[in-house]
């Protein structure tokens, strides 16, 4: 009789890239100390013993899970776009990268917060953002300062509902977390297109 081929379950499968991943979700959500082993493993459907089998211990993890933040929400951003031709579709693919993949600026802001006092900030509620209101004309002026005059814009009527002007008041970040943001929106605009002008 030819023997019964061990069945091989989710949880002996995961690889370390799987919990860097879901301790980077943790940093995401709630700051270094949202990174249980005990938790994530539930999550993930596995045992504490598959963890130390990829890591020593918790603090590696979370170094392990910040490298990966570096790799995937920097350099493999760059990557991805370098291989779109048409510069508005590689242009569009950076912003939505920007909104969607990259929880960069959350991940900076949690970790200040978890070296912050605890009495100080603990069930407090932070914006987090750029710290200055940026509208769309801001935006082309900028632009137009980079690479030169555009089309001029066309104006119409506002719609209902539109927010006319809203940014994030950064007053208790900075105060309680140290936050200050490390690009302004001109300066970021302008490495973008210096990164066009490369690839």
């Amino acid at each position: 009789m030819a023997p019964t081929p061990k069945r091989t379950s989710t949880a002996d499968r995961l690889g370390p890239e799987d919990w860097t991943k879901a301790a980077l979700a943790a940093i995401a959500d709630k700051g270094t100390a949202n990174v249980s082993v005990e938790r994530l493993a539930r999550e993930l459907g596995a045992t504490k013993g598959s963890f130390y089998w990829h890591f020593k211990d918790r603090p590696a993890l979370i170094d392990a899970a910040l490298q990966r933040w570096e790799r995937d929400f920097t350099d493999r951003i760059i990557e991805r776009l370098s291989g779109i031709a048409d510069p508005r579709e590689r242009f569009r693919k950076l912003l939505e990268s920007s909104f969607e993949d990259h929880p960069g600026v959350l991940i900076d802001a949690n970790l200040l917060a978890a070296e912050a006092p605890a009495d100080r900030v603990a069930g407090n509620a932070y914006n987090i953002g750029g710290g200055e209101p940026c509208d769309l004309l801001d935006i082309l002026a900028h632009l137009e300062r980079i690479i030169g005059p555009a089309k001029p814009p066309h104006h119409t009527e506002p719609r209902a509902g539109d927010v006319r002007h809203t940014f994030a008041d950064l007053t208790a970040a900075r105060r309680d977390l140290g936050y200050d943001p490390k690009t302004s929106v001109a300066d970021g605009l302008e490495r973008t297109v210096e990164w066009f002008t490369r690839t």
